[in-house]
């Protein structure tokens, strides 16, 4: 009997700790990263893809960039924590060391560092250009949206195209420096995209997506539970619909309360015209607002109350 009980206070007292501490991970302190790309002492052409091994799951990698050295740094040029193995930037003429360690959330690693040379070139074909904003899938509901990127040296000029979800040209100009403005007048799913050019050679394409979504989605309407309808307690899968959009992606807001728009109990998110609540006994009002990635909000549903028992 006496030996249950250990085993049992021994189990109680794990979950306890279990429970209220976050999950240990696993010690990296003794791990060394191994970097793939550049190499110690290559010599590159600005744009640089900086890659590395990955080691435990759930590991974070910081990657750092100095000009000329760590140990005599007149420039840091990035510090970024990266949640993959990669990161790609551009750079200016110049000497350099990088260095990446991993990190989780109670280790890291030693740093693994590596030098490198940017020269300039005049040869495009080996180099892109490296987009700055807007990041890819933004949407605006404004129509005025400015387009930029990081030039390259040894670029004389930029080919600037706006293309529709066909891939027809909607707009195509030649710019000379590293950002343009542009008033869109049909709202839509757009890719820019641009490539640098010289003399000689020119990049290949850099490209990303955009949304210009001015419409206000259509008013949800609540399909069940409606009004007064009964439900048995436990999870409710609370169902509305709402008009056809063709604009950027929308998520639903869901509303609950304990009385008549007073007490709000919770609000719940959703993207599928659905959510699965569970309730307790007791009387429920719900309703529902959509909202799309460039801001605009629809009107609230009718408010609905239901009983769960």
């Amino acid at each position: 009997m006496k030996n249950a009980l250990s085993i049992t206070f021994i189990a109680i007292a794990l979950f306890t700790i279990w429970g209220c501490e976050p999950f240990l991970q696993k010690d990296i302190s003794k791990y060394q990263i191994a970097l793939n790309a550049p190499q110690d002492n290559d010599t590159l052409t600005g744009n640089v893809s900086f890659w590395w091994q990955e080691i435990e799951p759930g590991t974070t990698y910081r990657l750092q960039i100095a000009s000329p050295n760590f140990d005599a740094p007149s420039q840091l040029l990035i510090d970024s924590i990266v949640n993959g193995y990669s990161f790609t930037t551009q750079l200016p003429v110049g000497v350099y060391q990088w260095r990446v360690r991993g990190e989780n959330a109670n280790s890291e690693t030693p740093y693994s560092t590596r030098g490198f040379y940017i020269v300039t070139s005049q040869d495009l074909t080996t180099q892109t250009v490296i987009l700055r904003s807007p990041s890819n899938n933004t949407a605006f509901a404004s129509p005025n949206i400015n387009f930029s990127w990081y030039p390259l040296s040894t670029a004389t000029g930029y080919y600037f195209q706006i293309l529709d979800t066909l891939g027809n040209p909607t707009f195509q100009q030649t710019v000379d420096g590293d950002n343009i403005s542009i008033e869109f007048t049909t709202e839509g799913y757009y890719t820019w995209r641009v490539k640098a050019t010289n003399n000689l050679t020119e990049t290949v394409y850099s490209s990303r997506n955009v949304y210009y979504d001015q419409t206000t989605p259509s008013q949800p309407a609540i399909t069940f539970p409606t009004f007064n309808d009964t439900v048995n307690a436990g999870p409710v899968l609370l169902q509305w619909n709402r008009g056809l959009d063709n604009g950027s992606p929308i998520t639903d807001s869901v509303f609950v309360y304990s009385d008549s728009l007073n007490t709000l109990s919770g609000i719940y998110y959703s993207m599928s015209n659905s959510y699965n609540l569970t309730v307790n006994p007791g009387l429920y009002y719900w309703r529902v607002r959509s909202r799309d990635l460039a801001g605009n909000s629809s009107p609230y549903s009718t408010l609905f109350k239901f009983r769960a028992q």
